[in-house]
C-alpha cells in the first residue's frame, strides 16, 4: 500500500456548476482530502472566472479544469488529453469516474495506463423495455465493459441504484454499495453565514412575513414540476392569509428545457401563482442558506437515484415533502418522521401535506429533529469517504 494514495476523480460537473453529480463529487473529494495519506486530483470542466489549475488551501486537493467538449473525431477529446497528461505527471493509483462522461474519459486513461477504474453512475434510463439499447446504448456498453473486466467496479449510491445496475446487467460481484453523503457541519455553517443569508434574501427580495417553498430540480419534465406549481396554486387559495414565494432552482440550456419552462410558466398563470413563482439559480455556497430560509423543500419527481438535495435540506433542518417514488424512500424512511410523502403525481395531496407544514407546529418540530438525525446517522460525508477509501484500497491491493 502506498504511503499516499493518489486518486484521479473525473467529473464533468463540479462547483460552481450545479447538479447532484457535481455536488457528490465535491463532497467526496473534500472529505477524502482531509486524510493526510490521500491526495485527490479532480479533472472537471472549465468554469467562468475559475482558474484552470487550483490547489485547495490546507488540503491535498487539486482541481484541473478543461473544456469537456467534443472534437470531430472523439467525444471529450480535450478532457481525455488533459487526463493523459495528468496520469503522466501525478501517477495516480486509481481512476474514479463520475457518470457516463467521466466513464468514457476514464476508459481511455485506463487503456493507456492500465489503472483500476471505478465508476459511480448518477442516473439511469427512466423507462426499461426491449428498446432500451436503442434509446440508451451507453448502458448496454457499460454492461459489456463490466463483463469484459474493463470497468473494474461500480459504486451504487443507494439501494435503488444497486437494483438499476443489476437491471443493466452489471454482475453483483462488480457492485459496491455506499450511500452518498453530505458534510453536515459545513452545510450548517454556510446556512447561518450572514453574507450568504443576506445574498439569498436580497436575490429573492424576501420580506419578513414571506413563506418560501423551494423545489430544487432541473427544468425537466421527468421532475414533474407542474405538480409543484398546481399544488402551489391550491395552497395559496387554502391559506389566503399567508404570503408565499415559490422557487424552482433549475436553469434552461436545451430547447426541450426552454419549451418545458414555457409550459410551466403557462401552468403557473392558470394556477394563479405566476406573480409569486421564481425560476432562479444560486451559487453552490448559497444553497444551504436558501434551504434554511425555506419553510419546506419539495421534490415532486417520481424517480430519483437518492435525492441529494433532500440530504442537504435535512442537514439544515428544513422539512422535506416528497413523492413516494424510487430512491427518496431511502432518505425519508418513515412518513411523518423523516419527511412527508404525497401520492406520485397528485398535486392535491401535495397541497394537503404542505398545509400541514403551516398548521402543525408539533409535526414540523419533529420533522426538523428526526430528519436531521437520520442524515447524521446514515448520510454523513466523512462516513461516505471512509467507505470509499476501503474500496480504493481493495482495488489496488
Amino acid at each position: 500500500m502506498p504511503k499516499q494514495l493518489k486518486i484521479l476523480l473525473i467529473s464533468k460537473q463540479y462547483p460552481p456548476a450545479m447538479g447532484g453529480g457535481g455536488a457528490h463529487s465535491f463532497y467526496l473529494a473534500d472529505a477524502l482530502a482531509r486524510h493526510p495519506d490521500v491526495q485527490i486530483h479532480v479533472l472537471t470542466s472549465s468554469a467562468k472566472n475559475m482558474p484552470p489549475e487550483e490547489k485547495i488551501r490546507d488540503k491535498n486537493l487539486f482541481i484541473h479544469r478543461i473544456d469537456f467538449g467534443h472534437s470531430m473525431a472523439l467525444p471529450y477529446e480535450p478532457a481525455i488529453q488533459k487526463g493523459l497528461q495528468l496520469c503522466k505527471d501525478i501517477c495516480p493509483h486509481l481512476l474514479h469516474a463520475q457518470h457516463t462522461g467521466g466513464s468514457l474519459i476514464g476508459l481511455h486513461l485506463k487503456a493507456s495506463f492500465h489503472l483500476p477504474l471505478l465508476v459511480t453512475l448518477h442516473k439511469t434510463p427512466i423507462k426499461w423495455d426491449k428498446k432500451i439499447v436503442e434509446r440508451a446504448p451507453l448502458y448496454s456498453y457499460m454492461k459489456l465493459l463490466s463483463q469484459l473486466n474493463i470497468i473494474d467496479l461500480f459504486i451504487a449510491g443507494s439501494q435503488a441504484f444497486r437494483r438499476e445496475l443489476q437491471k443493466i446487467g452489471v454482475p453483483e460481484e462488480r457492485i459496491r454499495f455506499i450511500y452518498h453523503g453530505v458534510p453536515i457541519r459545513t452545510l450548517e455553517r454556510l446556512a447561518y453565514g450572514r453574507k450568504k443569508v443576506l445574498s439569498v434574501v436580497q436575490k429573492l427580495r424576501l420580506e419578513r412575513n414571506d413563506n418560501l417553498i423551494v423545489c430544487p430540480a432541473r427544468i425537466d419534465d421527468r421532475k414533474q414540476l407542474d405538480v409543484f406549481i398546481k399544488a402551489a396554486g391550491l395552497l395559496r387559495k387554502e391559506l389566503p392569509d399567508k404570503t408565499f414565494k415559490f422557487l424552482i432552482t433549475g436553469s434552461t440550456k436545451t430547447k426541450a428545457e426552454v419549451d418545458y419552462k414555457n409550459h410551466l410558466e403557462s401552468t403557473s398563470r392558470s394556477s394563479g401563482v405566476r406573480d409569486c413563482l421564481r425560476f432562479d439559480t444560486f451559487d453552490f455556497e448559497e444553497i444551504p442558506a436558501l434551504y434554511r430560509l425555506a419553510k419546506a423543500c419539495v421534490l415532486p419527481s417520481s424517480r430519483e437515484g437518492l435525492g441529494l438535495v433532500l440530504l442537504e435540506s435535512l442537514a439544515v433542518k428544513t422539512p422535506v415533502v416528497v413523492s413516494k417514488g424510487m430512491g427518496v424512500t431511502e432518505v425519508v424512511k418513515t412518513d411523518e418522521r423523516h419527511g412527508l410523502f404525497f401520492l406520485d403525481g397528485d398535486h392535491v395531496d401535495l397541497k394537503r401535506q404542505l398545509v400541514r407544514i403551516f398548521t402543525n407546529k408539533e409535526l414540523v418540530s419533529r420533522l426538523r429533529k428526526t430528519g436531521h438525525n437520520r442524515v447524521k446517522k446514515h448520510f454523513d460525508a466523512d462516513m461516505m469517504a471512509n467507505n470509499y477509501l476501503k474500496v480504493y484500497k481493495e482495488m489496488i491491493q
